[in-house]
Parts: C-alpha cells; sequence; structure tokens
C-alpha cells in the first residue's frame, strides 16, 4: 500500500511539472535579440525593459522546472520584445535613420 502511495505522489509531481517550454523559449529569445539588434534598447526602453525583465524571470522558471509559469512569461517576453523592436524601426524609419 506505501508502495503504491508512493507511486500516486511521484507520478503527480511528474505531472506538475510537465513538458518544457522550449520552443517559447526560443522564440522569446529569438525576438529579444531582433529588439537588441534594432536597438530597442534606446528607442524603446519601456517595453525593451518589461521584455528583458519577463525574459529572465522565465529564464529561471525554466531552470527551476517551473514551466507553466515559464511558459506564460515566455510568451509575454516575447510580445512586448517584438514590441520594442517593431517601435523602433518605426520611430527609425521617421526619422530616416538606416536600420
Amino acid at each position: 500500500m506505501r508502495l503504491f502511495a508512493a507511486l500516486v505522489c511521484c507520478g503527480m509531481l511528474v505531472a506538475c511539472v510537465g513538458k518544457p517550454p522550449n520552443e517559447d523559449y526560443t522564440l522569446a529569445h529569438t525576438a529579444m535579440e531582433a529588439a537588441k539588434a534594432a536597438q530597442a534598447q534606446q528607442v524603446a526602453p519601456g517595453y525593451f525593459s518589461r521584455a528583458d525583465e519577463l525574459y529572465h524571470r522565465a529564464v529561471s522558471e525554466y531552470e527551476d522546472r517551473h514551466y507553466t509559469r515559464a511558459k506564460d512569461d515566455f510568451i509575454s517576453a516575447r510580445e512586448y520584445a517584438e514590441k520594442a523592436e517593431n517601435y523602433s524601426m518605426l520611430k527609425r524609419a521617421e526619422t530616416g535613420e538606416a536600420n
């Protein structure tokens, strides 16, 4: 009976961990790199700093195997990084700066 209870507990723990959000990690990383390449740190610091904060928090959650939280933060980080990149590119186009 104890063995069965132990197996059930282990199964529940494994189920809580879930599948690592590798694709979301990659997409967020790529979006962060694109935002940096567009110089979003200078042109869109609000969006970029929020993306950076969420990205680093997601990486920490990923390393701690809190995959559900990591996935949510990777998605949010990607969205903010994309906003930062797009805003930066728009502002640079408006001022005539080359990308």
